[in-house]
């Protein structure tokens, strides 16, 4: 109990330490730059997901992927054990996404309303996600990482080059 409250005393310091104006200055320099990048990617891969039959709800799909990107970045910079922490959203799910919710909207039919096939598709966004984390917190809490070993290199690299192949695609029905 006395070596982590003194391990808390010492740390506690070096946490204020960052509050210099000149360190300061450099950590909001950096947290702008993230924060403009940040909202280039997401709207992006906001575009790729909500394509088709959904881009007339892209505008408010927007709105909701920024919202959870912010929550994303929130908590990696709060709860993460190594200070300076970022977290950004990833181009490889983003694409595996996009493609799972194209899949769901085609097999809803022609007959389901935009406001329908967009609360599915958040829906899906979320379920995933939500399944997802815990899965990665359930294999970080049994030391499972190791496990990823066991995936062969055909099956990774097949599924790096599809999702370069949806992101190439998307990008392509993005800018044209």
């Amino acid at each position: 109990m006395v070596a982590h409250r003194l391990s808390w005393q010492t740390s506690l310091p070096r946490w204020l330490d960052q509050f210099r104006p000149e360190v300061l200055g450099r950590i909001v320099a950096a947290g702008l730059l993230m924060y403009v990048l940040e909202i280039i990617l997401v709207t992006s891969f906001a575009a790729l997901v909500f394509s088709d039959r959904l881009a007339g709800q892209l505008p408010l799909a927007i709105g909701f992927v920024l919202a959870g990107d912010a929550v994303l970045c929130a908590v990696a910079a709060l709860l993460s054990s190594y200070p300076g922490s970022v977290a950004i959203q990833q181009d490889a799910p983003s694409a595996a996404v996009a493609a799972a919710v194209a899949s769901v909207v085609a097999a809803l039919g022609t007959g389901s309303r935009p406001d329908q096939l967009l609360a599915t598709a958040l829906m899906l966004i979320v379920g995933t996600t939500v399944a997802g984390g815990a899965i990665f917190i359930l294999l970080g809490v049994f030391r499972l990482g190791a496990l990823v070993r066991v995936l062969p290199f055909p099956v990774m690299g097949g599924f790096l080059a599809g999702t370069g192949w949806i992101l190439a695609r998307g990008s392509f029905k993005v800018m044209c």
